[in-house]
């Protein structure tokens, strides 16, 4: 409710004051689109937090939430990048700027961590716990990236958001202990968030007003909270991990893989062509399906069912195999579709 009280008042304003995304050749819209809607999430979303701190004691019995220093981080870290966020929204930030920022909200995403973060991935178990938590800072930051990156198209970022809460939800729920309960109602109040955000973005339009955009406001807030969630399945019970006999961090990528190596993708790239990892062009996987003439829904549908078969082959994979092999045979799988994906194109083209 609080979502959708709080995306009407900032329609009103950005369209009264004309804070418009305007339309260039790599968009996907034609008409100017504000594009502020990332504004209605912290707060939606902090008071998502209060609910599933009231509320898990009731729904669980022996369930109890505390204001520990992992959520005074996640909301640190999510607040910096918020304000980031705004400001590149109206008045624009270099990457060479939002880069440093985007570390200092990694790092206080993974200061608290357990001793072994990057347990299951071994031999990286031998390093330094100072180089594991700098590499999970990269992570970290190419999670964070990768949703700030796919929100080029209506509704693909939210939708990644939800498609990745509702795992998080069935993960804290099935293998999690009552202490996770407060986890997996954090997830629930991530989603009553996004899916007012998702109505006025897909099927709103800018000639009736109620069209818009999260803008890096929204997917850098975003990407921050998907991240914790993800660090956060270094939190499952021992037993269940040894069990399963799977990295804790590998099991909770499984939503994630297809936008962080798209983004990966594209950032070595970037660099190999020499231009900066952060500059724009058309080489989503999304711009190459749209490019063969394929509907923004269709488009997000292909995208999101194949992030959906990528997720399943990953876990799949996970439980018949090593940790590195599953990576390997992963990425395999994505550059497959993003191939098939590329000779269509290049077909269509003549």
């Amino acid at each position: 409710m609080l979502s959708w009280v709080l995306l009407k008042k900032v329609l009103r304003i950005a369209y009264a004051h004309k804070l418009y995304d305007q339309p260039n050749e790599r968009s996907s819209h034609t008409l100017p689109v504000p594009r502020l809607g990332g504004l209605s999430f912290l707060p939606s979303i902090l008071f998502g937090l209060a609910l599933a701190a009231f509320l898990s004691p009731l729904l669980v019995e022996e369930a109890s939430f505390e204001v520990n220093s992992e959520y005074l981080h996640l909301l640190l870290a999510t607040l910096i990048l918020y304000v980031t966020g705004i400001f590149d929204d109206l008045s624009g930030l270099k990457a060479t700027l939002k880069a440093p920022i985007q570390m200092l909200a990694a790092i206080l995403l993974v200061l608290k961590l357990p001793a072994a973060p990057l347990s299951g991935f071994e031999p990286l178990t031998q390093l330094p716990h100072l180089l594991q938590m700098a590499l999970l800072v990269v992570a970290v930051m190419l999670v964070v990236n990768a949703f700030n990156l796919i929100d080029g198209l209506d509704g693909l970022a939210a939708s990644f958001v939800v498609l990745s809460m509702g795992f998080y939800l069935l993960l804290f729920t099935c293998l999690g202990t009552a202490a996770h309960s407060c986890i997996a109602v954090f997830a629930c109040a991530v989603i009553a968030t996004l899916i007012p955000f998702l109505y006025y973005n897909v099927w709103g339009r800018s000639t009736s007003q109620t069209k818009l955009f999260m803008g890096d406001t929204g997917s850098l807030t975003l990407g921050t909270i998907v991240s914790f969630f993800w660090l956060q399945s270094l939190s499952l019970p021992s037993e269940v991990i040894t069990r399963l006999d799977v990295a804790p961090l590998a099991l909770g990528a499984a939503p994630l893989l297809l936008p962080m190596f798209d983004t990966a993708r594209l950032f070595f790239l970037r660099i190999y062509r020499h231009r900066s990892p952060f500059s724009a062009d058309r080489h989503h996987i999304h711009h190459y399906l749209l490019d063969q003439g394929y509907s923004q829904a269709k488009t997000r549908l292909i995208i999101l069912l194949s992030a959906v078969l990528l997720g399943v082959l990953h876990l799949v994979l996970l439980t018949t195999t090593n940790v590195w092999a599953t990576l390997v045979l992963d990425y395999v799988a994505y550059l497959a579709f993003v191939g098939v994906v590329a000779r269509r194109l290049q077909a269509a083209r003549g």
